[in-house]
């Protein structure tokens, strides 16, 4: 699993919840670091924490989708608003998540993405 965000205390927050199911946790601070790290490691899932400073939801999934091609994990959006615009419902593989975000709720999406994919990340 990939935590993908600039806010290093949330990054932190959600990386210890998610290790403490189970999950390898890796952390990204922008879109181009996710796409390095999901080309070097086997990442089940990514979790973008917030949309990142000059981006939009839909850019962010695309860019992944198209720079990874058929190799782009799951992605999941942690957001308090859709003050940068709503998912594309077209984009495969990519659910939304608004604020606030209970622990629970995110360790059962992720735990479902990767039980659908046969991983614990």
């Amino acid at each position: 699993m990939l935590l993908v965000g600039d806010d290093d205390a949330l990054r932190d927050l959600f990386g210890h919840l998610l290790a403490l199911r189970g999950h390898a946790v890796l952390a990204a601070d922008d879109i181009d670091e996710a796409v390095e790290r999901c080309r070097q490691e086997s990442v089940g899932v990514v979790v973008i924490e917030n949309v990142l400073p000059g981006s939009s939801w839909t850019a962010l999934a695309r860019s992944l989708s198209e720079r990874l091609g058929g190799t782009a994990p799951p992605v999941v959006m942690l957001s308090g608003s859709w003050a940068q615009g709503s998912p594309d419902a077209a984009q495969p593989n990519v659910e939304t998540m608004l604020a606030p975000h209970r622990a629970e709720q995110l360790l059962d999406v992720v735990s479902r993405y990767c039980r659908a994919i046969g991983r614990t990340s």
